[in-house]
C-alpha cells in the first residue's frame, strides 16, 4: 500500500484481518466488479442456541491450521439475495464484522459462501472500501 495525494491505494491483492474471528493476514482478492464481498466457509447454517437463532461458520483454511475447522457463531447476520458472477440469483448470508485493510479498520457488511473453487478465499466489493 502507498500514499498518493494523502490517500491510500491500495492493490488488486492485499493481505486482510478479520479481529472477529481471530484471522489475520489472509491474501484477499479486491474486486470492485463486487458490490460487498465475500468471506470463504465450508459450513453455513442458521442454529437455534438459548432460544435464539445464530448463524454458526466454519472456516475451512489450511493457512490458519489453528482455526482449521473451528466453529464460530455470528448473532449480526440477515439473509438475502444477490447476484452472482454469471447473473443468477442466489439466498446468501450477509454479517456485519470488522475487517483490517492497509492499516485501517472498517467495519463491513460482507458476504458467506463457499469459495472452495475459487482463488482467495475472500474478495473486498467496493462498497466496503468506497469512502476510505
Amino acid at each position: 500500500m502507498m500514499l498518493v495525494d494523502g490517500k491510500k491505494i491500495i492493490g488488486r491483492l492485499e493481505n486482510i484481518s478479520l479481529p472477529e474471528f481471530g484471522l489475520s493476514n489472509i491474501n484477499s482478492k479486491i474486486d470492485t466488479g463486487a458490490y460487498r464481498g465475500s468471506i470463504h466457509a465450508s459450513v453455513i447454517e442458521e442454529v437455534e442456541i438459548n432460544g435464539a437463532m445464530v448463524l454458526k461458520i466454519i472456516f475451512l483454511d489450511e493457512d490458519h491450521p489453528e482455526h482449521n475447522n473451528k466453529e464460530f457463531f455470528v448473532k449480526k447476520y440477515k439473509k438475502t439475495t444477490v447476484k452472482n458472477s454469471i447473473g443468477g440469483k442466489i439466498d446468501r448470508y450477509i454479517i456485519s464484522t470488522t475487517i483490517i485493510i492497509g492499516g485501517e479498520t472498517i467495519e463491513v457488511d460482507m458476504g458467506i459462501s463457499d469459495r472452495k473453487d475459487m482463488r482467495y478465499p475472500i474478495i473486498i466489493g467496493r462498497k466496503p472500501i468506497k469512502k476510505h
